[in-house]
Parts: structure tokens; C-alpha cells; sequence
């Protein structure tokens, strides 16, 4: 007999899955070759009632709220034997958590308040930009979101909760951000003006904003209201005061109104600009005109012609004209009130021409009176000047229009007449000041001369008079490049020729008068008297002297040499002097017979030197026996020595002197000198001091002389 081991099975571990969850596959084991039988208590969790073998995966199921459990029981069998052990566990099902949640809407706007979730079951918040985004501030675990911080969009927020069956859900909710609107300046404008285009600007999403805006006060010339932003519209005020209207402007995206913004638009009425002037054309030098003006204001000016500058008072309008320059100009006088307005009227300045100082003139009679120019400040419009002359007796019409031209002065009398001129600048209608000159007219002197020679030689002086005394300067030509003066004027010719001479005789008024005589002085050729001789300086031992004639335009000649002798007529003569030494003056008179008998002649006169000749011996022997022979020593001078430088020295052999003379004539008698002692026989020295009579030359000479008795 077999006996079998009664089979066993291993036990199982309990498994709990949650509701529509799969249990894992229950694979038994147990004894080798056993099987397995089990039975399940519970099939409402989805699994049959028994069965045999594993147990293959299947769904959990849980219809209720909390978790349901089925008991498994499970029996070991082989064969016929079936185990004796059974073993248990446990198939568990939880429900699943409920992720149920809500939000009080699906749109909200960032102002809003913030809103925060209705939760079921325990769990936690998560998001997911769907459009826009990316940023939605949402509580993890309340759900409340932070619209403010939250970037406009549309997000699925997921809640998952936290229990033993894991679930979430999502719904979907929207952002919509709140548009803001700057801050808008107040405009205020004037009446017919245009107030600046309006734009709205703010901070926006994604979706457009729409600016919608009122206006309280129509009057101003905008519509009750409108949509975006506000175009440029011309201001209208009915009053005269100031109007406003009241702007209110709301921003909105979708259903999301953002807080709105008042500005105003304010409307002043126009000043009145109106003013006048008394006159509308004014010369320079009328007196200054004045504006009548409504309101407060200032002017200004523009040159339309002419100008450029108006001299006029900002304030009152008051014109100075004289230091206005011509022209047309358009005066504006706008207002200084709230709405500046201007107007214009045409003020026409026209110059009133002055005429410069014009000098006086005067002239004599049968000049011509220089052109007169008349100048002065003058417009854009030519001056005219008108003049009139009271005295035609000058040789001036007696008026005229313009400058004056050259004319000749004339004077029938024997002083001085004038004619006083009178000038009037005009320009259109207005007249300047006139103004006067003089012009007058001298009359001229009474001119003639006489001369008390015509004819002569040159050189030749001629004395001219002025046969009238009226004059105050008198002036000569003398024909030859000359000048003279005064009523009696000399002047010599010094060369041959015919000569015109004129006088020039000037009043004291400056007027003067000419005569000129043509040919009236005749001046004849002048001989010139030179010579020459040869030798020039000589001496007494050669006294012959030949002269030389170096004259021209002579016809004959006439010699004195100076020395007493007989005139020579020679051309070129030769003279013998006298062995006399000095100087002597040759004079040669040179005459020529130019047609007037001899009566130019010349003359010159040089000196010739005939000089002395030192001639002298001293004799070397005397005898002072009393025989009146020889008895005397002294030097024999025949010629060329000063007697007035004379010294004569005689010495005996020990040096002594013993006779001293100062005169030539005077010698030595061979005694001495302080008592007349006659000398003894012998040789004595002598010295002789003297002077040359030809030049300053001395001479000191020595020598010995024998005494013989």
C-alpha cells in the first residue's frame, strides 16, 4: 500500500489595490504536486466566489466609500488527499480619493479679490498655462490665487489629493488682467484754437484695452462721450469768461473695468486786439504819433517796404519818427491776456530829407563858380531840391531845380557882390528844412608895368614897376624860369636871348589879373674874359711872361699887367717885368660888337708871384786900419732877405761874444762891443740869424773872418 504526503500550501501575501486598480497575479505554491482549491468571501470585490489553480490578475472594484476586503482561503490537494492546512489572506480594494474641487467662477480680473478653492478631499494645487501665462500665484495647498501677481492667461488648475487612492481633477479658470490708465494733463486753450489730440495710454494685456470717456460740458466743442482716444477739435466759448469740461476716461478688456482718470479741458475767450493810430502816412519830423488801444498788450513791427527799423514803444505804441527810417510797416499789437490775440495796421513813414550845410563861395570875377551838389539823408524817394537866387547880377538864373552848375562869376562894380542862395529838400509831401549859402563874386585888379631897359647885356639888370597900385601881391615872370615880386621888381639876365615877361597882380580878396608881353626884353651875348700865363710863378732873374687868351665871344681885348705900364691890345700877348719881386693884378677887358658899339664887355683880373732870390756872401777878411777900406765886417745881402729878421753874432776863440748887430747896414769895426777896445789880430767866429722874404724859412748860419790890422 502507497501512502501519500499530504499536501501543503504556502502562504500568500495580503495584496490591497485601489478601486478599478488590477491585483497582481496569485501564483500558489505548497508541497511538490500539490494543487490548490481557494474560495473568496467577498466576489464585491470584483473576484469570483472560488476557483482552482492561481489566481489571475483582475480589477479591483469598490462601489462604496470605504475600502471593502475579501478573505481567500486556500486548500493544498494531490490526488485524492487534500491537505489538512488551509492558508488565508487578504484582497483588499480601497475607493478611490474624490479630487472634487471649485472656484466661485472660471474668469476672473486681476483686481479682483482673490478667490480660493472648495476642496472634498485632502490634496494639493497645480497649474498649467494653457493660453497666455506664464505665471499663475495659486496656494499649493488652499488653492487661493493671487490675481495681482498673476500674469494674464488662461490656466487648468489640477487638484490631486493625497489619500490612498490618488485622484485629481481640473478645471479650467482665466486671468483677465485690469487695464490701468495714465494720468492726463489738464488742457487749457482759447477760443478758436485747436486742443491737442488726446491718446489714452495705460497698462494693458493681451486683449485690447477700450477707453471709454465722457465729457460734462459740451459747450467746450467736444461730444458727450466716446471710444478711445480724443481727436484734435476746434475750442468754443460763448462767454467771456473761462469754461471747462470734465473729462472722465475708464479702461476695460473684456468684463474688466480698470479705475478711471478725470482731466480737464478748459476754454479761455479771445482778447480784444483792436487799436488805432490817428493817421496811417507820417513825414519824419511831424510830431510823434500815439496808438489808442482796447486791451493790454504790446507792439511789434514788421518793414513790408523799405525799413528796416520803426522806433516805436512796446507798451504804448508811441512812434518816435525822426529815428524811424522810411518805409511801409505793418504795427501788431497783440494782447497780453489769457488768449493772446493780434492785429495789424499799415503805418507808412516817409522820410523828411535834410539837406547838408553847404560852405559859401567866393570867386572873382570871370571865374567859374564850382558845381554845387546838393547832398543830405534821403529816402527810398528821390529828393527835389528847389533854390531860388536873390541876386542874378552874379550870372545865376534866378531859381532851379536840383544842383547848380558851373557858371561864369560876373561884377560890374569895383567890390565885392553876392547872391544869397536858399535850398528846400522835399520828398513827396514832406518838405525839410532850407538852408543858405552865398556865393560871391570879387572883382579883378587893373594890371600893366613898365621896364627902364629893354635892351642890354647879359648879365644885365632890369628894374620893372607896376604902372597900378590896387593890387595887395604882385608877381613877376621874368621869361627864363625866374620869379619876382612887389609893384618894383629887379631881376639880371644872365644869359643872351628874347624874353617875355609877365605880372600877375592879386587883390587882397585873392582875385588876380595877368598881362604878359611877349618879346619884351632882349638880352645880348656877354663876352667871358679868361687867360692863361706861363710861368705862372717865377722870379726875379725870369721876369718874361707869355699870356694865353682864353676869351670867347670877344671881338678885341685890352691888357694891364700891373705894373704901370702901357696897355697892350694884343690877343696874346708877351711881357717883360721889372727883376722887382710881388704879386701884380693882370686885368683883361674883353669886348665884343654885338651891335651895340662895344658896350658888353668882360673882365678878369689875376695875380702873378715874382719872387725874390736869396742872394748874399760874407766876406772871410777884414781890415779896421782907419783907411776907410775894408774897414767894416758884415754879410752882403743883394736880395731875398728880411732886414726886420736879422742877427748878426761875432765871437772870439773861448767863446765869448764880443759884437752883436740887429741891422744889416750896421757891421763889425773890429772892437768890442762894451768898451771900443780894437781887437787883436786873428780868425773870430760869426754867426748870422735871418729870414727868407719868399717864405717863413730861416737861417742859421756860421762861419770865420780874419781880423787884419
Amino acid at each position: 500500500m502507497i501512502v501519500a504526503a499530504t499536501p501543503t500550501v504556502d502562504p500568500v501575501t495580503d495584496q490591497t489595490v485601489c478601486n478599478n486598480i488590477d491585483f497582481s497575479l496569485i501564483s500558489f505554491t505548497g508541497s511538490i504536486g500539490a494543487s490548490f482549491n481557494w474560495v473568496n468571501d467577498n466576489t464585491a470585490i470584483g473576484l469570483a466566489a472560488n476557483g482552482t489553480g492561481n489566481i489571475a490578475g483582475f480589477t479591483g472594484g469598490n462601489t462604496t466609500g470605504t475600502q471593502i476586503s475579501s478573505t481567500i482561503t486556500v486548500t493544498a490537494f494531490a490526488g485524492n488527499c487534500t491537505g489538512k492546512n488551509t492558508i488565508t489572506f487578504d484582497l483588499s480594494v480601497d475607493p478611490l480619493d474624490n479630487p472634487g474641487f471649485s472656484y466661485p467662477a472660471s474668469s476672473y480680473c486681476t483686481t479682483e479679490v482673490d478667490p480660493i478653492a472648495t476642496v472634498i478631499s485632502a490634496g494639493g494645487f497645480t497649474f498649467l498655462a494653457t493660453t497666455g501665462g506664464p505665471t499663475l500665484v495659486i496656494d499649493a495647498v488652499t488653492g487661493l490665487i493671487d490675481l495681482s501677481a498673476s500674469d494674464e492667461g488662461v490656466y487648468d488648475v489640477t487638484y490631486t489629493t493625497t489619500g490612498l487612492c490618488v485622484q485629481d481633477s481640473t478645471v479650467s479658470i482665466a486671468v483677465n488682467f485690469t487695464p490701468t490708465i495714465d494720468v492726463i494733463s489738464d488742457q487749457t486753450i482759447c477760443q478758436d484754437a485747436n486742443f491737442t489730440a488726446v491718446t489714452f495710454t495705460g497698462i494693458s494685456g493681451t486683449v485690447a484695452t477700450t477707453y471709454d470717456w465722457t465729457n460734462d460740458n459740451t459747450a467746450i466743442g467736444l461730444a458727450a462721450n466716446g471710444i478711445s482716444g480724443i481727436t484734435t477739435f476746434t475750442a468754443l466759448n460763448g462767454t467771456a469768461s473761462q469754461i471747462s469740461g470734465t473729462i472722465t476716461v475708464t479702461p476695460s478688456t473684456l468684463t474688466c473695468v480698470g479705475t478711471a482718470t478725470t482731466f480737464d479741458l478748459s476754454v479761455d475767450p479771445l482778447d480784444n486786439p483792436g487799436f488805432s493810430y490817428p493817421a496811417s502816412s507820417y513825414c519824419t519830423t511831424e510830431v510823434d504819433p500815439i496808438a489808442t488801444v482796447i486791451s493790454a498788450g504790446g507792439f511789434t513791427f514788421l518793414a513790408t517796404t523799405g525799413g528796416p527799423t520803426l522806433v516805436i514803444d512796446a507798451v504804448t505804441g508811441l512812434i518816435d519818427l525822426s529815428a524811424s527810417d522810411e518805409g511801409v510797416y505793418d504795427v501788431t499789437y497783440t494782447t497780453t491776456g489769457l488768449c493772446v490775440q493780434d492785429s495789424t495796421v499799415s503805418i507808412a513813414v516817409n522820410f523828411t530829407p535834410t539837406i547838408d550845410v553847404i560852405s559859401d563861395q567866393t570867386i572873382c570875377q570871370d571865374a567859374n563858380f564850382t558845381a554845387v551838389t546838393f547832398t543830405g539823408i534821403s529816402g527810398t524817394v528821390a529828393t527835389t531840391y528847389d533854390w531860388t537866387n536873390d541876386n542874378t547880377a552874379i550870372g545865376l538864373a534866378a531859381n532851379g531845380i536840383s544842383g547848380i552848375t558851373t557858371f561864369t562869376a560876373l561884377n560890374g562894380t569895383a567890390s565885392q557882390i553876392s547872391g544869397t542862395i536858399t535850398v528846400t529838400p522835399s520828398t513827396l509831401t514832406c518838405v525839410g528844412t532850407a538852408t543858405t549859402f552865398d556865393l560871391s563874386v570879387d572883382p579883378i585888379p587893373v594890371v600893366d608895368f613898365i621896364a627902364d631897359n629893354l635892351t642890354g647885356c647879359a648879365p644885365i639888370s632890369i628894374e620893372f614897376t607896376s604902372l597900378y597900385t590896387n593890387g595887395n601881391v604882385y608877381e613877376w615872370t621874368f621869361g627864363d624860369g625866374a620869379l619876382g615880386n612887389g609893384i618894383v621888381s629887379s631881376y639880371t639876365y644872365q644869359n643872351t636871348g628874347v624874353y617875355d615877361v609877365g605880372l600877375t597882380v592879386t587883390s587882397l580878396e585873392g582875385c588876380a589879373n595877368v598881362v604878359d608881353e611877349i618879346g619884351y626884353v632882349t638880352v645880348l651875348s656877354m663876352p667871358i674874359a679868361d687867360f692863361s700865363f706861363n710861368p705862372e710863378i717865377t722870379d726875379i732873374l725870369h721876369t718874361e711872361i707869355e699870356f694865353t687868351n682864353a676869351s670867347t665871344n670877344g671881338d678885341y681885348y685890352e691888357w694891364d699887367f700891373g705894373d704901370e705900364t702901357t696897355l697892350i691890345y694884343d690877343t696874346d700877348p708877351t711881357h717883360d717885368y721889372a727883376d722887382i719881386p710881388g704879386q701884380y693884378p693882370i686885368t683883361l677887358w674883353v669886348y665884343n660888337n654885338d651891335n651895340n658899339n662895344g658896350l658888353c664887355r668882360d673882365s678878369i683880373q689875376k695875380l702873378i708871384t715874382i719872387n725874390d732870390m736869396l742872394l748874399y756872401y760874407v766876406p772871410n777878411a777884414f781890415t779896421p786900419d782907419g783907411n776907410t777900406y775894408n774897414d767894416i765886417f758884415k754879410p752882403v745881402f743883394t736880395s731875398g732877405f728880411d732886414p726886420y729878421n736879422y742877427h748878426l753874432m761875432i765871437f772870439n776863440r773861448w767863446g765869448e761874444m764880443i759884437f752883436e748887430s740887429y741891422d744889416a747896414n750896421f757891421g763889425w769895426n773890429g772892437t768890442y762891443l762894451n768898451n771900443g777896445e780894437v781887437c787883436t789880430d786873428g780868425i773870430y767866429i760869426w754867426k748870422i740869424l735871418f729870414k727868407e722874404t719868399m717864405s717863413d724859412k730861416r737861417h742859421n748860419i756860421t762861419g770865420h773872418v780874419s781880423l787884419i790890422k
